[in-house]
This record gives C-alpha cells, structure tokens and sequence, in this order.
C-alpha cells in the first residue's frame, strides 16, 4: 500500500496522471477505506477540471480521518496532515483547523499552509 501511495505521488509530480490512475486505483482496490488513496484520487478529479465530479472525494477524505481521535493521528503524521490538507484545500469552513495546526505544531519544519 504504501509503495503505491508513493508511486502514484510520485507519478502526480511528473504530470504523469494516467500511469498515477493506475496505482490510484489499484490501491482503492485493495483498501477503498484508505485515507490516501481517496486524496489522491481527488487530485486526479482536481487535475480533470472542475467538471469532473471529484467534489465529494475530499469529504471522503475527511469522513475516512474525522473518527480517528486526534490524538492517535498524531502518531501517522502523513495522515495528520492529510486531514489538514484536505479541509485546508477543498472545505471552506468557517472553524479553526485543529488537524492543520497539530499537524504544524508536531511538524514545524513542513511545508504546510498556515
């Protein structure tokens, strides 16, 4: 799983989108509950243009991650950050960001917006 995470990431970042499509996919197979595998599917659908119906992957992201106490994301800090990241890009919300910020303060050196 987490070689796949990182090759589609990695495939993303290349503008390679079709071969990342594949991993994408693959990885939602063999877990369609993991948290990283429906984000980067959202950057995919972000990738196709607005039109593309990706607007409910980030809130499954957030549904996925928003029942893990806090406390115990802070021990996967990947997945820490990708609940902040996923509220920061694609849910305006009008409250703090409590996983954005633990995700900063455990993490200071990340480049994450602030």
């Amino acid at each position: 799983m987490d070689a796949l995470v990182s090759r589609a990431g990695l495939l993303l970042d290349l503008s390679r989108p079709a071969d990342a499509a594949r991993d994408v996919e693959a990885l939602l197979k063999a877990d369609p509950n993991d948290a990283r595998g429906a984000y980067l599917s959202a950057l995919l659908a972000e990738r196709d243009g607005p039109d593309d119906g990706g607007e409910g992957i980030p809130c499954q992201v957030t549904s996925l991650l928003d029942p893990i106490p806090i406390e115990m994301l802070r021990y996967r800090p990947q997945l820490l950050m990708l609940g902040g990241l996923a509220r920061f890009g694609w849910i305006k919300r009008k409250r703090p960001n409590p996983t954005l910020r633990a995700s900063l303060r455990d993490q200071p050196g990340a480049p994450l917006p602030s």
